[in-house]
C-alpha cells in the first residue's frame, strides 16, 4: 500500500518535469510572398533538422501571406533549433483554395510550386529559430 502512495506521490513530480521545455518555445512568425504579392492560402511547414528536439509545426498562410506556427501539440511555438522549410500552395482548377473539411484525397487541389519550395527533400530553406530569430520571412519568385 505503501508503495502505491509513493508512486502516485511521484507521478505528479515526472508529469512537471516533461513539461518543463515548454517555456523554451518561440512564437515563429513572418510572411510568404510570391514576387512583390502576399501569397495567401500557402501552408509552411518547419521541420527540425540535426539535434533539433520536437516535432516542428505548421501553419496556414492569411489572406495578407502572414502565419504563426503552433507546435504539433498545440503549444505556441517551436523549440530553438535548426529547421528545413517548405511551402505549400494546394489549389483547386479554379484556383480556390481546397475544402479544409474534405479529406486531401478527395480533393481536386494540386500542388501549385515547384518542388524546390514545396518539398521537404528538394527545399534548400534553412532558418534557425531561437529568440533573436523568431521572425523568417520568404520570398518565392514570381513566374516559378
Amino acid at each position: 500500500m505503501r508503495v502505491l502512495l509513493r508512486a502516485f506521490a511521484v507521478l505528479p513530480l515526472l508529469a512537471l518535469a516533461g513539461c518543463s521545455g515548454s517555456d523554451d518555445r518561440i512564437v515563429v512568425t513572418g510572411a510568404v510572398k510570391l514576387g512583390d504579392d502576399p501569397l495567401p492560402h500557402a501552408v509552411i511547414t518547419f521541420y527540425p533538422e540535426g539535434g533539433t528536439q520536437g516535432q516542428g509545426g505548421a501553419a496556414r498562410t492569411s489572406v495578407d501571406g502572414t502565419y504563426t506556427v503552433p507546435s504539433t501539440q498545440g503549444a505556441k511555438g517551436l523549440l530553438p533549433g535548426e529547421y528545413r522549410v517548405t511551402i505549400s500552395l494546394m489549389l483547386r482548377k479554379d484556383g480556390s483554395p481546397p475544402d479544409p473539411n474534405a479529406p486531401p484525397i478527395e480533393s481536386d487541389a494540386t500542388e501549385r510550386l515547384p518542388p524546390e519550395y514545396s518539398h521537404r527533400d528538394a527545399t534548400k530553406w534553412r532558418v534557425t529559430v531561437s529568440k533573436d530569430a523568431k521572425v523568417h520571412n520568404f520570398t518565392i519568385p514570381k513566374g516559378r
